[in-house]
């Protein structure tokens, strides 16, 4: 083999790392957008669920977190609400936790749900 393909051929494996490295990135940047519309998502849901359930919709908030691979979401509700977000024995909170624990796993995200008064 001569020199001169020696060269090309170097420059050709450096364009394929060079096109390796782009697809790691983007695939970061890609993981990083689903995520990010996991802890949209999983929000909205809380919110749609629990302005169903109080009577006073404008005085919940929600807020969603992401640390160490899980998607955190915290419902507040005001005192006075707690029984109807909480429900007989908990089954209610224990529902809202499941739906948001099984739309996590649609996002490929471990969520967790917090309610707080």
């Amino acid at each position: 083999m001569d020199p001169e393909n020696q060269v090309n051929g170097a420059d050709s494996d450096n364009q394929v790392n060079d096109m390796e490295t782009e697809d790691q990135v983007n695939d970061i940047d890609s993981e990083d957008q689903v995520i990010s519309s996991a802890e949209t998502d999983l929000a909205e849901l809380v919110r749609y669920v629990a302005t169903k359930l109080v009577h006073n919709p404008d005085d919940i908030s929600v807020e969603s977190e992401l640390r160490a691979g899980t998607v955190y979401v915290s419902l507040r509700v005001p005192e006075e609400e707690m029984g109807r977000v909480i429900g007989r024995e908990g089954r209610t909170a224990k529902a809202i936790r499941t739906l948001v624990s099984i739309a996590g796993t649609r996002h490929n995200v471990h969520a967790r749900l917090d309610i707080d008064g």
